[in-house]
């Protein structure tokens, strides 16, 4: 489920997600693509993800604080945003 290339089909590094813009352009093999946000996979991967470190880190660290969760929403929803991505063919002629 990692973003990927359409020409290609290489996963994206993580640097290119940083600096996705609406065009830019494969790593690999330097052809034009636009990044589009998956509404439906940031509600899934954010759902999924917060509800099993939730569940981890009150099993395991016994992470209940305010603190502690703020901080867990905060790196499930970078993970989420980072796995979320999704990248199309663009077209030239525009």
């Amino acid at each position: 489920m990692l973003p990927y290339c359409p020409y290609c089909n290489k996963n994206m590094p993580f640097k290119t997600l940083l600096n996705a813009s609406a065009e830019s352009t494969c790593p690999h093999c330097h052809k034009p693509i636009k990044a589009r946000l998956s509404v439906l996979r940031v509600v899934l991967f954010f759902s999924v993800l917060y509800f099993v470190f939730r569940f981890i880190g009150d099993l395991y660290f016994g992470l209940n604080s305010t603190l502690s969760s703020g901080l867990l929403g905060g790196v499930v929803g970078v993970i989420t945003l980072f796995l979320s991505y999704k990248f199309e063919k663009r077209d030239l002629d525009q």
